[in-house]
């Protein structure tokens, strides 16, 4: 059986409460959510068993931004007046793969200019999930 590939995009993410969430898809250029393992060492029993060491998984939303200062629905604006909080996601890699995540993260304010006259500023973020988002099917 052949493998299949998905790409990213189109897609959605979306932040913020349900009352009042804001849609920022189209200032983002990279999204992922990331797993983190951090493992206990294994413990060598006198009678040459080995008990394997304690698991903890923690996960990331990461990506980039295309800086938006100014617009109705500033992505950057919005870190600002967040930072601090948490704030629940919804992100749709791939619309037609049917597929979504959903979870909660602490928003860390976005970074505002860049290092290149004339060029597009964009912010990259790495915003730490509090608990485990869940992969389910999308709407």
């Amino acid at each position: 059986m052949a493998g299949t590939a998905t790409k990213l995009g189109p897609g959605t993410l979306v932040l913020g409460a349900v009352a009042t969430p804001t849609d920022f898809s189209c200032q983002l250029s990279a999204a992922k959510v990331v797993w983190d393992k951090d493992k206990e060492d294994d413990v060598l029993t006198l009678c040459d068993e080995t008990l394997a060491g304690g698991t903890t998984y923690t996960a990331k939303l990461e990506g980039t931004v295309v800086q938006d200062l100014g617009a109705a629905a500033s992505v950057v604006e919005w870190s600002w007046t967040n930072k601090g909080t948490a704030q629940p996601f919804t992100f749709i890699p791939n619309t037609a793969a049917g597929k979504q995540v959903t979870g909660t993260v602490q928003v860390d304010p976005l970074q505002v200019g860049g290092d290149d006259m004339g060029k597009n500023m964009t912010s990259d973020f790495s915003w730490d999930c509090v608990g485990e988002p869940v992969l389910d099917d999308a709407p």
